[in-house]
């Protein structure tokens, strides 16, 4: 039943979603969205249905739901790109094969939105949340089902993304929504659930009836070997601000970027420089306009993150901004501070760095002269900002390895405390 209520209600999404961006239509439809998941949030309170984990970590199955165009094990050209969701779910795959290997398991890795197949008893489901992870968890009731949570609670993104587009008076696009009736509907069936983020994004779904104790955090690897500081790669007489998300909009703080660099730039008289990075199809033309009408201001478009060129741009940037309303951690940020440069990003981010220390955090991303205030501090404070940047250098080093987010999985999933 549950299946086919959210079958119908996505459609309907849809449909109401593109009737919006062709009428210019109010957003009662998010609101009602909102409102709807609110009630099914508090209707749907049953127990967890835990399995107990075996003594002897003796997992003969496990079922790895994931997406296969980020990463496949099966084929050569899916197994090494670098995006941050490539990383993840080869990481994932890799540690749980190394805790199969000695019993003799097997892994079967399957993609979110592939047919579901019938393997036999399953010790345990673990991915990211999808229809597939709900149908798997009511076919292997008894299996141990562990959760990857790579956003903020889906209902307090929509709330937050209706306000944020009200504010504006712009409507986000189908691409920034997602319907909290999934997640509604398989809490009751989950036994961990795995945060990529900080206790500001835990505390979204605290704030929605999951108890914090289930939710544990832990932090996205990155690639070290290649993510490093370049030799002489930063202009001399020019600061080079960087602005990356794979999808520019509203959920990523495009409008306050846009805004901040109109003050930015009449009120300062560095030589400043600012890149953006991403797709940006539905707010191209309000986009094209801010770069027409701005010389130091470059779009380079989307681009591949495991390329030299996306590398070069990293290593060249002197601070990051992010000013992102809902997240889980920002990969393309963690990226970036692997090679020097100095955040200045919101709690939402989901990176627990130290304010002052690793980088500045935007108390209130609706406050663009916050933003504008904090850009300004570091152009202007030459060895605050070096110094910071040696300590970005550190903390990702100390926080943000593979091998520390392997061994992290392998804790939580054999049990063991961390």
């Amino acid at each position: 039943m549950y299946s086919i209520t959210h079958r119908i209600k996505y459609k309907l999404n849809r449909i109401y979603n593109s009737l919006l961006s062709i009428f210019k239509a109010n957003l009662v439809y998010y609101n009602t969205q909102y409102i709807l998941g609110v009630m099914m949030n508090k209707l749907i309170q049953r127990p967890i249905n835990r399995s107990v984990i075996k003594d002897d970590y003796s997992y003969k199955k496990i079922v790895i739901i994931y997406s296969k165009r980020h990463f496949n094990p099966d084929f050569s050209d899916k197994s090494d790109l670098q995006y941050s969701a490539s990383n993840l779910a080869r990481n994932i795959y890799y540690t749980m094969i190394d805790l199969t290997k000695m019993m003799g398991g097997k892994i079967y890795y399957v993609d979110q939105h592939e047919p579901i197949k019938y393997i036999g008893d399953v010790d345990i489901i673990i991915g990211i949340l999808s229809n597939s992870f709900l149908k798997y968890s009511k076919i292997y009731p008894n299996s141990e089902k562990i959760l990857f949570l790579v956003n903020s609670h889906p209902l307090w993104r929509l709330r937050e993304l209706v306000k944020e587009s009200i504010s504006l008076g712009k409507i986000f696009p189908l691409s920034e929504f997602i319907s909290p009736f999934i997640f509604i509907f398989l809490k009751k069936y989950v036994s961990k659930y795995i945060l990529i983020g900080n206790e500001f994004v835990r505390n979204t779904f605290v704030e929605y009836g999951i108890k914090k104790s289930d939710i544990i955090l832990i932090n996205s690897g990155v690639n070290l070997e290649s993510l490093k500081p370049g030799i002489n790669t930063k202009a001399k007489n020019r600061i080079r601000v960087l602005y990356p998300a794979s999808l520019l909009g509203i959920r990523k703080g495009l409008f306050r970027v846009l805004k901040a660099w109109d003050i930015l730039e009449k009120i300062h008289e560095l030589d400043i420089e600012l890149i953006i990075i991403g797709q940006a199809d539905k707010f191209k033309n309000e986009l094209d306009a801010f770069i027409n009408s701005h010389r130091k201001v470059k779009f380079v478009g989307w681009i591949d993150s495991s390329t030299k060129s996306y590398i070069d741009i990293l290593q060249s940037s002197d601070i990051i901004i992010n000013p992102s309303i809902e997240e889980g951690q920002v990969g393309c940020v963690l990226e970036a501070m692997a090679t020097g440069a100095v955040p200045i990003i919101t709690n939402n981010c989901g990176i627990p760095i130290t304010h002052n220390n690793e980088g500045l955090i935007i108390k209130n991303y609706k406050d663009t002269n916050e933003l504008v205030e904090k850009i300004k501090f570091l152009v202007e404070n030459i060895e605050i900002r070096e110094k910071m940047s040696k300590a970005t250098l550190k903390y990702i080093k100390a926080n943000h390895s593979w091998d520390l987010f392997n061994n992290t999985i392998r804790k939580i999933v054999c049990d063991i405390p961390l």
